[in-house]
């Protein structure tokens, strides 16, 4: 059976189609797995430092006799509780957890201040860290997805 030069091309025209369909397709993919990776990082440790900024502002509250402090310090330390998200990150909230129970028995609110200011101080670098590094493996996976210049032209010109 032979085949028309007509049909030749419309087989071939319909493979391309297909073959730039599915580049799409895929390519979309990986574009909304990226951005949902990059969203769950920054919602993740971005908590854990507005937590901890608040910690050290129930803190200043505290040390100036603002009673309101212990109760936000409190809030805030339960929602870090909750929100453990890196290797660490668990045994100095406990820390924490501990110092401040001792601050309420003791009347040293200075000494034990300074002490939990030096946890939350962790936990912030903690999180800072682990954005700046998951960051970075997004980066990295979206150059992974990145054609050569080349390719681009040809594919989209």
């Amino acid at each position: 059976m032979k085949i028309g030069i007509k049909s030749k091309l419309v087989i071939g025209i319909s493979f391309l189609f297909t073959v730039i369909a599915l580049l799409c397709v895929v390519s979309f993919y990986s574009i909304e797995r990226l951005s949902d990776q990059s969203k769950n990082i920054l919602k993740a440790n971005y908590e854990s430092v507005q937590f901890s900024k608040s910690m050290l502002q129930a803190l200043d509250l505290i040390e100036m006799s603002d009673s309101s402090g212990w109760k936000k310090f409190e809030e805030n330390l339960r929602l870090q509780e909750t929100n453990i998200t890196e290797i660490g990150e668990n045994e100095v909230t406990q820390d924490i957890r501990d110092q401040f129970g001792a601050m309420k028995e003791v009347e040293q609110v200075k000494k034990m201040s300074v002490e939990i200011r030096q946890d939350i101080y962790k936990i912030l670098e903690l999180n800072m860290n682990a954005i700046f590094r998951k960051n970075g493996e997004a980066l990295q996976t979206s150059n992974t997805l990145n054609l050569p210049d080349g390719d681009r032209y040809i594919l989209f010109s």
